[in-house]
């Protein structure tokens, strides 16, 4: 089985394709300290991560108390990133997206519970990360970073922990070994990693199992299809016109019925690969 590969595979595929919780903790300390110097607003995102990355690790020597300081310094971080004028639009969407896992990856890395309420904070935390860097011009090409959040906010929506995508780290996102490379993942009940690669057209590129591979553009399509709602003409107006349902949502604002269905059709579209990755 893909599993049992993966779990024979030597330890330069350990360190890029694992769970954090699970990594030797020597690889999390070198990462940690690699970046530790850097400041530009690149290698703060880079140090924040390491600093996550470490806090979740559960073989390192290190108390709740320890853990939690650990998250409290990758905060600061993000904060430098968000202040910073230097920060490319890429960079403070990741940096904002991270920011908004930080209760989740806290309960993680000390062993809490993740919970329904959980899931909708972070869904309206992504909304408004959209909303901040969203595209002011309707035809405006939107920023890939962008559709990667749109999934994240379509899983959280759900409501469900288990069906929850996290985002990747700069360790799991940039594989050396490009078939292991994805973007976001799902979490096992029993600390499996359910992986998920994401693009916006259909691709011929292949990924090791069990990664998945999710199409953003004919997705979203379908999304328009079920719900009875008229599809721009454009594939960056489809785009566009999610994220703003999206962000509606997620801030609290009233949308119509088809739209709610629209974004309930591609959240059961990405929930399905959690589903599928069981089988």
């Amino acid at each position: 089985m893909s599993y049992e590969r993966l779990a024979m595979a030597d330890s330069t595929s350990r360190e890029t394709y694992g769970l954090a919780e699970h990594l030797e903790p020597a690889v999390a300390v070198r990462a940690l300290n690699h970046f530790a110097t850097r400041q530009k607003p690149a290698g703060c995102f880079h140090s924040a991560w390491s600093h996550v990355e470490l806090a979740l690790n559960q073989h390192a020597d290190l108390s709740d108390t320890d853990r939690e300081w650990y998250l409290d310094q990758a905060q600061e971080l993000l904060g430098e990133v968000f202040a910073s004028q230097d920060a490319t639009e890429n960079t403070r969407l990741a940096a904002l997206t991270l920011s908004s896992y930080m209760p989740c990856m806290t309960k993680r890395a000390c062993g809490r519970q993740i919970t329904s309420e959980d899931c909708h904070n972070v869904y309206e935390s992504l909304g408004k990360a959209i909303a901040y860097l969203q595209p002011q011009d309707p035809d405006d090409p939107p920023r890939w970073r962008m559709t990667e959040t749109a999934v994240l906010a379509a899983s959280a929506r759900t409501g469900q922990p288990h069906l929850l995508l996290y985002p990747t780290s700069m360790r799991e996102e940039c594989s050396s070994v490009a078939v292991r490379n994805h973007d976001s993942y799902f979490l096992g009940d029993d600390g499996q990693k359910y992986p998920l690669q994401q693009k916006f057209l259909p691709t011929d590129k292949t990924y090791e199992p069990p990664i998945r591979l999710i199409n953003f553009a004919p997705t979203i399509e379908k999304s328009f299809q079920c719900s009875r709602l008229v599809a721009p003409a454009s594939k960056t107006e489809q785009v566009n016109q999610t994220l703003g349902m999206i962000v509606a949502e997620a801030t609290g604002q009233e949308i119509a019925e088809n739209e709610r269905e629209f974004l309930n059709h591609l959240s059961r579209a990405v929930a399905y690969h959690r589903t599928k990755a069981e089988w």
